[in-house]
């Protein structure tokens, strides 16, 4: 996993992540295997970014930790695995 934005230090040793909306976009490779009732329905190996990710507007609050990288495995899970070939939604 490659987070958003690049971890920097900071006053008193804390570190912060600064995001800058360019090339430091988040990258996740993902792999991953969906079983039903013990069999495997759907396998891949798939790399998932975020290219626009500090310029979407969501009405989310995005203090919280991973934020960018959460919002983008959610959309991609609700993409590929609820509504993708084979669900029933």
């Amino acid at each position: 996993m490659d987070l958003a934005g690049a971890v920097r230090p900071f006053h008193g040793g804390i570190e912060i992540r600064v995001l800058r909306g360019g090339a430091d976009f988040p990258r996740i490779h993902l792999k991953y295997t969906l079983e039903v009732d013990g069999k495997v329905e759907r396998s891949g190996d798939e790399w998932l970014t975020d290219l626009n990710y500090a310029g979407r507007l969501t009405g989310e609050r995005n203090s919280e930790s991973l934020h960018y990288e959460k919002r983008m495995i959610d959309e991609w899970f609700k993409a590929r695995l609820l509504q993708g070939p084979g669900s029933a939604g």
